[in-house]
């Protein structure tokens, strides 16, 4: 039976040091995977916050759902207010979708208008899918939110 090992040293400076270990004979262990450490995913360079007041609406009492909404740049490490993108929100009833926009664009603290929507076209019970997106630049950014109907 014959052994080998060898241990790669000079690149402590560089990275943890790597020990290969080969054997030969009926005994000999598959060679372990070597996979590189994760990385962490960076934030999306634009994110859209979304609020609804109320989350849950009681049909006959609540006349509208307010979107609320801030548009943020990451940069730096760190969340900026973004003015200047126009919001508008497609809301998914269950007579079909309608789109509401405001034509304001969001403010210097990247709050967009509230935009009010009906509850009246929704049911009892029903939960309503709401897509907000913000217009920036020429690009379009999205937010999945929604309520439900009490």
């Amino acid at each position: 039976m014959v052994n080998r090992r060898v241990i790669l040293s000079g690149l402590a400076a560089a990275g943890p040091a790597v020990l290969i270990a080969c054997e030969s004979g009926p005994a000999a262990a598959p060679a372990a995977a070597v996979t590189a450490p994760a990385e962490t995913p960076s934030p999306p360079p634009f994110q859209v916050r979304v609020q609804m007041i109320p989350q849950e609406a009681r049909l006959g009492q609540d006349e509208n759902v307010i979107v609320r909404a801030t548009f943020l740049r990451f940069t730096g490490g760190q969340q900026r207010p973004v003015s200047g993108a126009q919001v508008s929100a497609t809301v998914a009833y269950p007579s079909g979708p309608q789109t509401f926009t405001s034509e304001v664009t969001t403010f210097p603290d990247g709050r967009a208008p509230d935009l009010a929507i009906p509850v009246a076209p929704a049911t009892r019970g029903s939960n309503v899918r709401v897509e907000v997106v913000m217009r920036y630049q020429g690009q379009e950014y999205k937010q999945a939110a929604g309520f439900t109907v009490r």
